[in-house]
């Protein structure tokens, strides 16, 4: 988008292309009840099998991306595919909300997760051998910090829930 240092030492040309995306999402939130007949129609797992290859394939063509080195290779490929994508996760998860109770409690503690992994990771990481390949400890290393964070969360939920933007009401 841009080569200026400046822009490039503050990251303001990634932050101008997330506040798309972050308009995008607004937009989306005004017309969720019109995209909810879509959304949660029963042709929707088609919809997945359909926009989930697409996606790929879009992503594939348009190449290596990188919003850190602000490096699109075609940004409008780089947008559709994003949006594609975006759209086909949220299928996605509201499939699994109406099945599956755990990810809605993941869900609602997202920011508390987000927030507090990090704090666990060395410990884990620490009590892990370090002969397993990077794939499988990396999976081991989020199933443990998972495991680990689920009866916190709970008990942050219960007694302190405004340390996960939740607020009593009066």
């Amino acid at each position: 988008i841009t080569n200026s240092k400046f822009l490039m030492l503050w990251h303001i040309d990634t932050a101008l292309v997330g506040l798309l995306f972050y308009y995008l999402g607004y937009i989306f939130m005004k017309y969720i009840n019109k995209l909810n007949v879509i959304i949660n129609s029963n042709k929707s797992l088609i919809l997945i099998l359909f926009t989930f290859p697409l996606a790929y394939y879009l992503q594939y063509i348009n190449g290596r991306v990188s919003m850190n080195g602000n490096y699109y290779n075609n940004i409008a490929l780089f947008l559709i595919s994003s949006l594609i994508t975006i759209f086909s996760f949220i299928i996605f998860t509201n499939i699994i909300l109406k099945k599956d109770k755990l990810f809605k409690v993941v869900g609602i503690m997202s920011i508390f997760y987000l927030g507090y992994h990090s704090c666990l990771l060395t410990p884990v990481k620490h009590f892990i051998p370090y002969m397993v390949s990077n794939n499988i400890l990396t999976i081991i290393t989020s199933i443990l910090v998972f495991i680990l964070l689920y009866p916190i969360s709970k008990l942050c939920l219960k007694y302190t829930p405004i340390l996960v933007g939740k607020f009593k009401e009066k």
